[in-house]
């Protein structure tokens, strides 16, 4: 495992994932925490589980995070 991801690199990263799951027609996303829960911050707390629209999702870290490295994903629902 490599070293983890400054912030700026996750943002990134994370417009990347968003931009290529709408181009293969991805509808709706849904926030995936970190499975230990001290490395989850409160925005990703309130929204861990709730399903979007993907054009409501923003790049991660979300505004508001408070953690050095972001453990977030967006996954892809149905």
């Amino acid at each position: 495992m490599g070293k983890p991801m400054t912030r700026r690199e996750t943002r990134s990263w994370s417009r990347q994932r968003l931009s290529d799951m709408k181009r293969a027609g991805i509808a709706l996303v849904e926030l995936l925490g970190s499975p230990v829960a001290a490395d989850n911050c409160q925005p990703c707390i309130d929204l861990k589980g709730c399903k979007m629209e993907i054009e409501l999702a923003v790049p991660l870290p979300l505004p508001g995070c408070d953690k050095k490295h972001c453990k977030c994903i967006w996954l892809a629902r149905k």
